[in-house]
């Protein structure tokens, strides 16, 4: 569902769903969400998140649930 107010409760900009590896986001600007900027679901590996900003996010600028290891670098957040 698209909300080009932003206004919907709990909107994320980005989510990886659980479980996955070998993920990359990089460049890019995430701003004025709900919800988190990043959501990295359980059990995600190798999630690299790079050159990415991400403000005026209500919930989280990247929300990271039950992950180790997982590098964030370069980031404004």
């Amino acid at each position: 569902m698209q909300d080009p107010t932003n206004s919907l409760a709990g909107l994320t900009g980005i989510r990886v769903a659980p479980n996955l590896k070998n993920v990359t986001i990089k460049n890019g600007l995430i701003r004025q969400l709900t919800g988190p900027g990043i959501t990295i679901g359980e059990g995600c590996s190798d999630i690299i998140i790079q050159n990415v900003e991400t403000t005026d996010c209500d919930a989280a600028g990247i929300l990271i649930q039950g992950v180790l290891g997982n590098p964030v670098t370069n980031a404004l957040i």
